[in-house]
């Protein structure tokens, strides 16, 4: 068993690396600390943002959290894949804290940088913060560190794969399936597919021209080298809050889509709660969200304020995020419509999940959604709710 792994954080750097050489770029994570995941029968609740830039191996993070006992220490540990499974994992120490009392706010330069190996490791979802209190000493708070939830994108890294089918020579496919969509469950289980790559604009005054990578899903099967990406950020009509998407590899040259043991490197994404975009944010429905703060939020980015979220968090309308475009009053609209409590579902516009194949024709060029029967222009072109249409 050892061995194997051994062999897997192997693969998982040199995937990184390649990436980290070629791409370097800036990873937000995010923090969800749970008692229940500590196994401590407490009403303590935290959360946190972290952003690990893979050029430094460094990492910045904001956390905080309420205990109802005195907090002793605090610290990174990893890698350990079931860190909520026991009261007592024993995952080694990445970073300790160099605080008591929260919020934590600072970087881990004082640790030096982060391998590429434990930058593999944050990406896969190895690592874990440990909040020790007196009462609890095995933690009293506990969650994993994680891509930070987005509430209308999914994000996947191919350092997330533990499987050498995955290299710089691949053509696979990336298909989505929705595990639980509690605003539309009759679709829960049908099965989508990533399309093209493409560069969006990161509306961002600090960095002009930055952009991100970002797709939409496709009723295909669409193949391609995702070994070299970044971070890639998915989105459609079906990617919306409070829901859960299983991710995966297909190899067509195992055998057909329909062969189960053609698809690897699985990994089960969760979207935010809607308008939920920065810290504190909500833990198993205790903590409400959102706030005024994820509202100032929008409107930061509404005015490409620099330390805004980036815009896949951000992204809230309409029913197909046009990640071509700034975030306008739609989407601030949206958000306090979401912090008075509006359902997702009764925001205007939203269709929610559309049918595949779609029902309109690709070919028809547009400018503006009102030269579309359907009603909606997406990057160009006439398309359904979702932003497709059939060849």
């Amino acid at each position: 068993m050892e061995m194997n792994r051994a062999l897997w954080l192997g693969g998982l750097v040199l995937v990184l690396s390649a990436s980290h050489i070629a791409r370097a770029e800036v990873i937000d994570f995010s923090v969800r600390l749970d008692p229940d995941c500590a196994h401590a029968d407490s009403s303590a609740l935290g959360s946190g943002a972290m952003q690990l830039d893979t050029d430094t191996g460094i990492m910045s993070y904001s956390i905080d959290f309420v205990t109802e006992s005195q907090v002793m220490y605090s610290m990174f540990h990893g890698p350990y894949w079931n860190a909520c499974d026991g009261p007592d994992p024993f995952g080694q120490i990445l970073y300790w804290f160099p605080y008591i009392d929260p919020p934590y706010i600072g970087t881990t330069a004082d640790h030096g940088p982060f391998t590429d190996t434990e930058m593999a490791e944050l990406i896969a979802r190895m690592h874990y913060v440990n909040i020790h209190t007196e009462a609890w000493p095995q933690a009293e708070l506990r969650g994993y560190v994680e891509l930070s939830r987005k509430s209308r994108y999914l994000s996947w890294h191919p350092a997330m794969v533990d499987d050498p089918r995955l290299t710089t020579d691949s053509s696979l496919g990336l298909r989505v399936t929705i595990v639980s969509l509690p605003h539309f469950p009759e679709a829960v289980g049908r099965a989508l597919w990533v399309g093209s790559p493409t560069a969006y604009p990161e509306e961002d005054a600090s960095q002009p021209g930055r952009t991100f990578t970002g797709a939409t899903l496709t009723c295909a099967p669409y193949l391609h080298d995702w070994s070299g990406l970044g971070t890639l950020h998915i989105t459609a009509g079906e990617i919306i809050p409070d829901s859960a998407y299983k991710i995966e590899l297909y190899d067509p040259t195992c055998g057909t889509v329909d062969d189960p043991t053609c698809y690897f490197g699985e990994y089960v994404s969760y979207t935010s709660k809607f308008g939920d975009f920065v810290t504190p944010y909500d833990v198993n429905g205790i903590n409400v969200q959102p706030d005024f703060a994820d509202i100032n939020a929008v409107v930061e980015k509404f005015l490409a304020a620099p330390d805004a979220p980036i815009k896949a968090i951000s992204h809230l309308v309409p029913n197909t995020p046009q990640s071509s475009k700034p975030i306008d009053f739609n989407t601030i609209s949206a958000t306090v419509s979401a912090f008075l409590g509006t359902p997702y579902e009764a925001m205007p516009g939203i269709t929610g999940p559309c049918t595949c194949p779609s029902t309109v024709t690709c070919g028809t060029a547009c400018t503006s959604s009102a030269q579309c029967p359907g009603g909606v222009c997406f990057n160009g072109e006439c398309a359904d709710a979702c932003g497709r249409c059939s060849p």
